[in-house]
């Protein structure tokens, strides 16, 4: 008897199991083609999107000395924004 509870519960969790499965990726898909259309179109329409590159963040190597003064090495592409942290170390620090 205690054989056949184990079963019908185990059989009852994989019925579950199975339906839950199939309920989310049925509502993970779109339906529609529509849908898809209204993407492509948006991407013909803004050719920019495709062409912005990536920024590269500002590094920067900061080094204490033995009298507790800072130094420190910034490196990147745009030299704007190196400028902008460079006036946020010293302002930061305290040495402006």
């Amino acid at each position: 008897m205690k054989r056949y509870i184990v079963v019908i519960i185990a059989l009852v969790f994989v019925a579950v199991s199975v339906f839950v499965f199939l309920r989310i990726n049925a509502t993970s898909q779109p339906s529609s083609s529509s849908s898809k259309h209204v993407v492509t179109t948006t991407m013909q329409q803004l050719p920019e999107i495709q062409q912005i590159k990536p920024v590269k963040p500002v590094k920067i190597k900061l080094k204490r000395g033995a009298k507790d003064d800072y130094t420190w090495e910034i490196s990147g592409e745009d030299v704007d924004e190196i400028l902008k942290v460079d006036k946020r170390l010293r302002k930061g620090l305290r040495m402006e």
